[in-house]
């Protein structure tokens, strides 16, 4: 679900690049942890480098609660069947410019911000291959303030790199596993000696 996701966004990006470009990226975007981005100058060539590139990198998800339906119970002809709800998930994704060239990792980030402007929703009707597992996805800018970005590049453990935040909303988990079933019950049948049966009233005597 998740690397669905990224790989799907990393597609439609490069792609982007491509037709307004007519040539292939020069920084294509890649996947990639940044927070690792240090230790692999040496260890990751090609596609794969994190080094002098635009990376795709996941720095937080959380559940989204509005709207959350909590029923687990599924009518299936007779039967109710009993299933953990779906988990609906955020994530924020971040972007980073990872290059030598100062002014070209500022033109880098531009071209992502113009991606998300011309196109922040991606649905099976607007992008065909948007992997079926996935319904809809919307894309919003989340700005950072100083203090939370130097708090924020620290915990990665390096020095901040240009970059844009984004927030999608949002993916549904649902493994469709079914935890039980039952018959469904149709209709209520009263015992004659059952305490639901209604009492009949002796008229009051006014004599």
């Amino acid at each position: 679900m998740l690397y669905e996701t990224l790989n799907f966004l990393k597609k439609e990006y490069n792609n982007y690049i491509r037709i307004k470009t007519q040539s292939d990226p020069v920084y294509p975007l890649v996947l990639g942890n940044i927070a690792q981005h240090e230790t692999s100058k040496n260890n990751e060539v090609g596609e794969n480098s994190l080094n002098n590139g635009l990376i795709l990198s996941i720095i937080n998800i959380e559940e989204e609660h509005a709207g959350k339906n909590m029923n687990n119970l599924i009518r299936s002809k007779n039967q109710v069947l009993y299933k953990n709800p779906a988990i609906h998930l955020n994530l924020y994704l971040l972007f980073s410019a990872n290059i030598d060239n100062y002014n070209e990792a500022l033109k880098q980030l531009s071209w992502v911000i113009k991606f998300f402007q011309a196109q922040h929703v991606f649905s099976h009707q607007n992008s065909p291959s948007l992997p079926p597992e996935l319904n809809i996805l919307y894309f919003k800018l989340h700005p950072i303030n100083f203090e939370q970005a130097f708090n924020f590049w620290g915990a990665l453990g390096g020095k901040y790199i240009p970059s844009v935040l984004y927030k999608v909303r949002m993916l549904t988990v649902d493994q469709e596993v079914i935890k039980g079933d039952t018959s469904l019950i149709k209709e209520v049948v009263v015992s004659p000696n059952s305490d639901l049966q209604p009492t009949k009233k002796t008229p009051k005597s006014f004599f």
